[in-house]
């Protein structure tokens, strides 16, 4: 336990401008039509975003709210959010967990469809590694996340504060 905190503070200490940035974490596909799985704030993907210092977004309430939950709806697994309305799902940063394959579309040009009217500007697809890394919650997990997630995050809330002092 002391390791996983340590390691987690070692790795947001150079990036004091991550703390309080609003997230949301949501599974997505490259199928035309496919709605979008938005995970709650006590899911263990967003207790390790938390822990970097990352608070769920404004807009996680109307998720609740208004998604369709899976898992039971005392203690939701993730919430079922329609492609149609993307745009309201807004935060600083939308993490997006994808398949490797609809990361490797992406990276020649693709695009995830039920994303492309979201409202945020700061994406960062997690694929692979990355989205087990940020779903396990395992002490190891937790680290690599830390040196190999947080800095991309970091430069993601760097550019929504320019962007927003830009406005």
């Amino acid at each position: 336990q002391a390791k996983t905190e340590g390691a987690v503070r070692d790795s947001v200490r150079d990036y004091a401008g991550l703390k309080g940035t609003t997230i949301l974490f949501a599974a997505a596909s490259s199928a035309d039509g496919a709605d979008i799985q938005v995970y709650p704030e006590d899911s263990v993907v967003l207790g390790v975003l938390k822990d970097f210092g990352l608070v769920p977004a404004p807009a996680m309430a109307k998720v609740r709210r208004e998604g369709r939950a899976t898992g039971g709806q005392k203690s939701p697994v993730s919430y079922v959010w329609p492609h149609e309305r993307a745009g309201e799902l807004s935060a600083d940063i939308l993490v997006a967990s994808v398949s490797p394959d609809d990361m490797a579309d992406l990276r020649v040009g693709g695009k995830i469809p039920a994303l492309s009217t979201a409202r945020q500007p700061s994406l960062f697809y997690a694929a692979g590694i990355e989205d087990q890394a940020l779903r396990s919650g395992s002490a190891l997990a937790v680290a690599w996340a830390g040196r190999n997630i947080v800095p991309e995050l970091a430069k993601a809330a760097n550019y929504e504060r320019q962007r927003s002092a830009g406005k």
